[in-house]
């Protein structure tokens, strides 16, 4: 069953989103997944205004923090629960000309550690994943024209370059980050918290 759309940097419209799942699940959320996220405007930083480094932290982070706020509340009350925030491998190690992004990524990784320790006498656990390349996504197409602009290379050169920094020799997939997701979210994860787990083909070690 489909839920409401809402962008998740208006305060109001993440209370309604979080209120229409109580209705359709009896009061309660078991999982919070916060995977929206951009990009942005890949370049340089000194070329980086104002307004495209204050939308992709209000996007990744403040985003993150609305559906963290409004959802604790309601697994604190029911005794526990699952929250997988997402992160990025530009969250550990910086990626060029991405320098907005990879800072809000970065941000995210201090808030779940920082939650782990905060919620696990509530018996609620976060953890975080780090995907990196992932085929099929809107970042993905994002980055590859800012890289493809920036480096003044055609996009099939662009993916080659990267490709070769993967151990494994492939960009990821959706299904190989929804299946670490779903994990994480389980009760097979039930004794890790506030751990950032990569899904990068071995291009990101720490």
């Amino acid at each position: 069953m489909p839920g409401p759309a809402a962008d998740v940097t208006r305060a109001d419209q993440v209370t309604h989103v979080v209120h229409a799942a109580l209705e359709a699940f009896g009061d309660r959320i078991d999982v919070l997944v916060n995977v929206a996220g951009i990009v942005g405007q890949g370049g340089p930083l000194e070329e980086t205004t104002v307004e495209n480094w204050d939308h992709v932290f209000a996007v990744n982070c403040r985003g993150t923090f609305l559906f963290l706020r409004e959802t604790i509340p309601v697994m604190k009350r029911h005794g526990g629960g699952s929250i997988v925030n997402f992160s990025s491998k530009s969250g550990k190690t910086g990626s060029a000309l991405l320098a907005a992004y990879s800072a809000a990524k970065a941000a995210i990784l201090g808030l779940t550690q920082a939650l782990a320790c905060e919620l696990a006498p509530h018996n609620i656990r976060v953890n975080c994943v780090c995907p990196g390349i992932t085929e099929g996504t809107g970042v993905w197409a994002n980055v590859s024209a800012d890289y493809v602009r920036n480096m003044k290379l055609p996009k099939e050169e662009v993916v080659k370059r990267f490709t070769a920094k993967v151990p494994l020799g492939r960009l990821a997939t959706v299904d190989d980050v929804v299946n670490v997701t779903c994990f994480l979210a389980s009760d097979r994860a039930s004794y890790m918290t506030g751990q950032a787990i990569n899904i990068t083909g071995g291009r990101e070690m720490h």
